[in-house]
């Protein structure tokens, strides 16, 4: 009803009504509480507190009670995916992977919460960069989802959801788009349009008319008016935004000509994206890449802005992970994109075939694709082919 800081208050006066008994019962049912409570957090970016919770919860009903234990996995998942660790990735396939297995075993294969497990496992499948693994998972994950609930029911949408992204990838954005449409309609349908899944969604949606906007003009109204209204939404019920949303509406405020509340926005991500990733994430570096583009077309392609720019390339290469390679990417193009503009063709050119490469070793064609365009436009001979898998 989006009277969540109310809602917190209740539960957390009824975790310590639980903790006060000391029956098997009020075990399960504080590790319940517990899930609620590390799910909340989760959404909120309080990613140790959420861990917390759901280790907890876990232990509480590890001898009693797996369906609930594969509950606080489903979360857990999603809470390391949140997180900036350090291989988050790799936990977070072995969580997906667990979870998989338990409710394989508990449930059975056909089960719908087996079917969200494939969901999870395929989301964690993409984020280790193994699409075609990821896409067998979806598969089996709609054909139990379909069979057991329908393809209008609230679970089917994660299965949308994760073709989807599998459909970016694939550098088929129409065809995201639409997916994506169709999951956020059966949200706003069960949950109405402001619950958090919802949101979640729409944010998604979003961002695929912003990219969309790049191939034709009309979509760009739709992006912006979605975005402006599910911050507004998720500003209301949370106290705060994910700074990830903000960065991709500042970058939109920008892209529309809204310099001044470009800058106002992505300054408030970047504060953001301190607390809620640290100060040393990948989130950040991404509102200090959006800061200093936004920067330089107004004072100029510096030297100072050149150094700049190649430290936050140095910071992108450190860490291992899917974003901070696709940060890392975006950053060699607007690398080879200025100093083309500033005449310096040699490291124009040894930074787009870098990207080129590192589009090659992610294996991500709409990347290799956009890394070639941008050899075209600044006319910068392309490398030998990257090895790309199709």
């Amino acid at each position: 009803a989006g009277a969540a800081a109310k809602a917190l208050r209740i539960l957390g006066d009824s975790i310590s009504e639980c903790e006060a008994l000391d029956t098997s019962a009020s075990r399960l049912a504080l590790a319940q509480m517990l899930i609620l409570r590390g799910s909340w957090y989760r959404q909120r970016l309080l990613v140790e507190a959420s861990e917390r919770d759901l280790a907890r919860a876990m232990s509480l009903a590890s001898t009693t009670d797996p369906r609930i234990m594969d509950d606080a996995r489903e979360v857990l998942v999603r809470t390391i995916r949140s997180s900036s660790s350090e291989g988050r990735e790799k936990r977070a396939l072995k969580v997906a992977t667990d979870l998989l297995a338990s409710r394989s075993s508990t449930l059975g294969a056909q089960h719908p919460q087996t079917g969200i497990a494939w969901v999870e496992l395929a989301s964690m499948q993409m984020l280790a960069q193994d699409n075609a693994r990821a896409q067998e998972s979806v598969g089996r994950a709609e054909r139990i989802l379909a069979s057991t609930l329908g393809k209008h029911h609230p679970a089917y949408a994660k299965v949308l959801v994760a073709q989807s992204h599998l459909r970016i990838f694939q550098s088929k954005l129409g065809e995201a788009v639409a997916l994506t449409e169709a999951a956020r309609g059966i949200l706003a349908r069960h949950h109405g349009e402001a619950h958090e899944l919802t949101l979640d969604v729409r944010f998604l949606l979003a961002n695929e008319y912003w990219w969309m906007a790049r191939q034709d003009a009309g979509y760009m109204d739709k992006a912006m008016k979605e975005m402006r209204e599910t911050i507004a939404i998720y500003q209301h019920r949370n106290g705060e935004v994910p700074a990830l949303h903000r960065m991709a509406f500042a970058d939109m405020l920008h892209q529309a000509g809204e310099n001044e509340s470009a800058e106002r926005e992505i300054a408030q991500a970047e504060r953001d994206a301190v607390r809620q990733y640290g100060p040393q994430s990948e989130e950040v570096l991404s509102a200090q890449h959006s800061r200093w583009e936004m920067a330089t077309e107004r004072t100029g392609f510096t030297a100072e802005r050149s150094s700049a720019l190649d430290a936050l390339i140095d910071g992108a290469a450190r860490i291992d992970s899917l974003y901070a390679r696709s940060i890392l990417f975006t950053l060699l193009l607007s690398k080879a994109e200025w100093h083309a503009k500033a005449g310096n063709s040699d490291e124009a050119r040894s930074a787009v075939m870098e990207a080129e490469r590192l589009a090659g070793e992610v294996k991500i064609p709409a990347w290799l694709d956009k890394a070639r365009q941008v050899a075209g436009e600044i006319a910068v001979p392309q490398g030998e082919p990257s090895p790309v898998g199709h």
